[in-house]
C-alpha cells in the first residue's frame, strides 16, 4: 500500500488487538498466531453520532488553515486542484471515493469525509469496521463505506472499498523486518504478501479518475497511485489522508466519537478542521448550498484557508 504523504510499514500491536477481539465478541481467526480481524457490524449510536456533530463543534475546530493552500500540483500535502469541468451525476456534483478497508489512512479519512458529507445528506447502511492488524497504525477503527447509501439533495456521492482488513492465510508470512518500537508504527511480527480478500469492484469509470489523476505528476514523485483517492466533482483530488492517521491510534470508536465533543484540541480537532475543509470544497462544487452550512463563518474562512 502506498497512501499520500504517509508511508508506512507493516505493524501490529498484540494487546490493542486483544482489546477489540474482546469487545467484538469474536470472529474468524486468523491464521498463524494473528489475532482477529475486525468484521464490519453495526451501532447505530456511533454512525448517528457522526452524522449529528453541532454547528458549535465544527466552529471550534477550526479552519484547516494549518493544512495550507490547495493548488494545482502537490506541495507537500495530499490535495490538488483540478482545471477540468465540473462532474455531476442526475445534475448534482458528484464526489467519488476510492479505499479499502484494510488500509489505516482510508480509516482516518473516513471519519472527517463522512462527517462532511452528512452535512449535505445522510447515510443509511453504515458500518463500524478497523484497518488491518498487519500494517502501521494498525487497527484504527473507522466506518466503511461497503453497502452503505448516500442521499441528497444538493451532492451525489459513490463509495467504493476494493478490499476488506482481512489477509488470505496464504498470504500471511513472517516479517523479516520486525522491531520492537515505537508501539504505533513498528513492523508487525507477521505481515499481509499479497493481497486483501476482494470486497468491491470499482466502476470502470472510476478507475479511469484513478488512473488520469491519482499520478506522481499531480502529487509528487512517489506519492500517486495510493489510496484513499478522493475525487471532488471535477475540481478537487485527494490522494492520501490529510491528517497523521497515528491520531487515532489505539481509540475506539466510542473515544473517537466522544473526542469530537472537545472540537479544539487532539483528535476532536485533527478530525473537524478537516471536515471544515471537505465542507468548505463541497460547499463550492453546491454553489454554497445549503446556506445554513456554507455561510457560516468557519466554513467561509475555511474556503479562503483553500487559496
Amino acid at each position: 500500500m502506498r497512501a499520500g504523504i504517509f508511508g508506512g510499514t507493516f505493524v501490529v500491536l498484540a494487546a490493542v488487538v486483544i482489546i477489540l477481539v474482546a469487545l467484538l465478541g469474536g470472529g474468524g481467526k486468523a491464521p498463524k498466531g494473528v489475532n482477529d480481524f475486525v468484521k464490519p457490524f453495526s451501532n447505530p449510536a456511533v454512525t448517528s453520532a457522526i452524522q449529528h456533530v453541532p454547528a458549535s463543534a465544527f466552529a471550534a475546530a477550526g479552519d484547516a488553515a494549518s493544512l495550507g493552500p490547495v493548488k494545482a500540483k502537490s506541495t507537500g500535502n495530499a490535495m490538488v486542484t483540478l482545471d477540468g469541468p465540473q462532474k455531476t451525476l442526475n445534475g448534482k456534483p458528484f464526489i467519488q471515493y476510492l479505499g479499502a478497508e484494510y488500509c489505516p489512512y482510508c480509516a482516518a479519512t473516513r471519519w472527517p469525509l463522512t462527517i462532511a458529507l452528512s452535512r449535505f445528506g445522510s447515510f443509511s447502511g453504515l458500518k463500524l469496521t478497523a484497518s488491518t492488524p498487519l500494517d502501521i497504525y494498525h487497527s484504527t477503527h473507522t466506518v466503511t463505506f461497503a453497502s452503505a447509501r448516500y442521499s441528497s439533495p444538493y451532492i451525489a456521492f459513490r463509495g467504493i472499498e476494493e478490499l476488506t482488513n482481512e489477509c488470505p492465510s496464504k498470504d500471511v508470512v513472517s516479517n523479516p523486518n520486525y522491531s520492537s518500537t515505537p508501539s504505533y508504527y513498528y513492523p508487525s511480527k507477521y505481515m499481509c504478501n499479497g493481497n486483501y480478500l476482494p470486497l468491491e469492484t470499482p466502476p470502470a469509470s472510476l478507475q479511469h479518475l484513478a488512473t488520469t489523476y491519482d499520478t506522481d505528476a499531480l502529487f509528487g514523485t512517489g506519492n500517486g497511485g495510493g489510496i484513499p483517492f478522493v475525487y471532488f466533482g471535477g475540481k478537487y483530488a485527494e490522494d492520501g489522508a490529510l491528517y497523521d492517521p497515528g491520531v487515532l491510534h489505539g481509540a475506539s470508536w466510542n473515544q473517537i466519537v466522544a473526542a469530537l465533543s472537545v472540537p479544539n484540541q487532539g483528535i476532536g480537532q485533527q478530525v473537524l478542521s478537516v471536515a471544515n475543509r471537505y465542507t468548505a470544497i463541497i460547499c463550492n462544487l453546491t454553489g454554497q448550498q445549503p446556506g445554513s452550512v456554507c455561510h457560516t463563518p468557519v466554513i467561509q474562512s475555511a474556503e479562503k484557508a483553500l487559496r
